[in-house]
């Protein structure tokens, strides 16, 4: 009878220790999550060039594992924490908005949510903040495109709200072999003879700011000081003679000013090519200004002597077109 009864005392207590937990622990990712309060940032607006930072908060009747994710509207840039705790607060969520990688958060709103990955039933919750102004000495790059993702549409033709290039020309996929892949994802192939004799042009592959793979809005996050921008790319020399590849970066000045380099092949496969901003070659006298910049043209043309006939077909490949700041990624050109 003795052993009875403290079977049934010690069955009595271990249910009065638990009547907290809500459902059985899950290994990996604590207890089904029940938020305590309102989850919400410290600041609305945040400004990371005078040291400011931001933490969230949140609690939970119990530890549980939780993901906490910021997403810049307007660059796509990402930053992640996650951990298994009872609450969020400035010690586990402290932001410098630092983002996890390329693309990097600009000035814009970001979207902050909490989710749960053992509980996918469970809502995700939401807040928004705005980041006023972003610390330059902590961005290094922002990737425009690695053209794996964004259609093509026809030279000429209307531009779909949805993104695409004006080329005529595909971007390759993963099982085209005729050249190495430099990514191990697809790259932009443009080849063809000058549209007609004694003209160079090729074709033309345009890239307004708001249809990179990475960036959605009027005008790429950049510096305004033109000798801290970068342009970098990765080109290929497909071995076909006198290719001549023009990159020529559009600023939103009046009627548009372009601001251009040249790029003659003379290499064996990929070579990641860097251009300073301020070494672009312009005929307008207006002040370099990189975050003018609203569009991005891709010009392949050719150096054959305009006498011959026919017109001999050039052709290149190209990947990872990426701005970086205050040191190029490549050799510079």
């Amino acid at each position: 009878m003795r052993k009875i009864l403290i079977l049934l005392s010690a069955a009595v207590l271990f249910s009065c220790e638990n009547e907290d937990q809500l459902g059985p622990d899950i290994e990996g990712f604590g207890a089904e999550p029940v938020p305590v309060g309102v989850f919400e940032s410290s600041v609305e607006e945040v400004d990371f060039t005078v040291g400011e930072t931001i933490f969230f908060t949140q609690s939970f009747e119990n530890p549980t594992q939780w993901t906490l994710s910021l997403v810049g509207m307007n660059s796509g840039a990402t930053k992640t924490f996650t951990s298994v705790t009872d609450a969020l607060t400035e010690t586990n969520t402290s932001w410098d908005g630092v983002a996890d990688a390329s693309p990097f958060f600009q000035a814009e709103k970001v979207i902050a949510t909490v989710s749960f990955p053992g509980f996918p039933n469970v809502a995700s919750l939401v807040d928004t903040f705005t980041i006023t102004k972003v610390n330059g000495a902590l961005i290094q790059s922002v990737l425009f495109t690695d053209f794996s993702v964004s259609p093509v549409y026809p030279f000429g033709g209307q531009v779909p709200a949805g993104g695409g290039w004006g080329s005529d020309w595909p971007t390759t996929n993963n099982t085209n072999t005729a050249y190495p892949l430099y990514d191990a994802n697809a790259y932009l192939f443009i080849e063809g003879a000058p549209w007609q004799a004694n003209n160079p042009y090729v074709d033309i592959t345009e890239m307004p700011a708001n249809v990179g793979d990475t960036l959605s809005d009027t005008h790429l996050p950049l510096f305004s000081d033109p000798e801290r921008v970068y342009i970098n790319l990765a080109v290929y020399n497909t071995g076909t003679e006198d290719t001549w590849l023009q990159l020529q970066m559009m600023e939103d000045v009046g009627a548009g000013v372009a601001r251009s380099w040249d790029i003659r092949p003379d290499w064996i496969g990929w070579k990641n090519i860097a251009i300073k901003y301020s070494d672009l070659s312009s005929d307008n006298t207006s002040a370099y200004d990189p975050t003018n910049v609203k569009q991005i043209n891709l010009i392949l043309l050719s150096d054959q002597d305009v006498t011959e006939t026919p017109q001999n077909t050039v052709s290149v490949a190209i990947d990872q077109l990426v701005f970086s700041f205050d040191s190029p990624l490549g050799s510079i050109n």
